[in-house]
């Protein structure tokens, strides 16, 4: 899921990077915050299934639902790949203006 975020708000917020000034260099507040609300909804999924195991007492159940959730992941992560290519094609201009300014 942060690989397919990473990529998305990559396009729709492009920054251009810095190489010697890499460590000093700050990210755009969208890419924060989307970053922030994604790491909330991993972390609630996660404290959720852990929650929901340990009520019933089904430990092991655990497991399944951990696969299932990284086989939807996977499966986002694939189609998020799927359009990527069409999405900067379409945002070209702005992505090359972005990334040539001096």
């Amino acid at each position: 899921m942060n690989l397919a975020a990473g990529n998305l708000m990559s396009l729709y917020s492009p920054k251009k990077i810095e190489v010697g000034t890499f460590g000093r260099q700050r990210a755009s507040q969208t890419t924060v915050l989307a970053s922030f609300f994604l790491q909330i909804l991993v972390f609630g999924l996660l404290g959720l299934t852990m929650f929901t195991t340990r009520h019933y007492g089904r430990h092991w159940l655990a497991v399944f639902i951990f696969l299932g959730l990284g086989v939807a992941a996977i499966g986002g992560y694939g189609f998020v790949l799927g359009r990527v290519d069409r999405l900067g094609l379409a945002r070209r201009e702005i992505l090359t203006g972005e990334l040539c300014k001096p």
